[in-house]
């Protein structure tokens, strides 16, 4: 079975890399559970990590590349800043993007 790719956007590098560090590995360790379980639907779930240099520019271009990966979902980016930028980019992406509570989308003031 074809493997579930997802796309992982966090910091890092600069400025915002220390305190995107937890969320990243939360990322990981969800996924090594899940593919240690038997995967989403008996698929592997592959975490494709990308790097958004602590801007929301990096983070645009961090969904770009997600979109040329053809992933599945995108989790991240973590900042608000950051999420604003790379919110136009996702909606091209037709991939559902999945952020922590200290990031809101536009319209959307509670997490799901």
């Amino acid at each position: 079975k074809k493997e579930i790719r997802v796309a992982a956007i966090f910091a890092e590098t600069g400025r915002a890399a220390s305190s995107n560090l937890f969320d990243l590995q939360g990322a990981l360790l969800a996924a090594e559970e899940i593919n240690r379980s038997g995967g989403l639907l008996g698929r592997r779930l592959d975490l494709t990590r990308l790097d958004n240099g602590s801007t929301a520019v990096g983070s645009a271009q961090a969904v770009k590349k997600a979109k040329e990966l053809k992933v599945s979902a995108i989790i991240g980016p973590s900042s608000q800043a950051d999420l604003a930028l790379s919110n136009v980019s996702v909606l091209s992406c037709h991939a559902p993007q999945l952020h922590g509570p200290t990031a809101k989308s536009q319209g959307v003031e509670e997490p799901l």
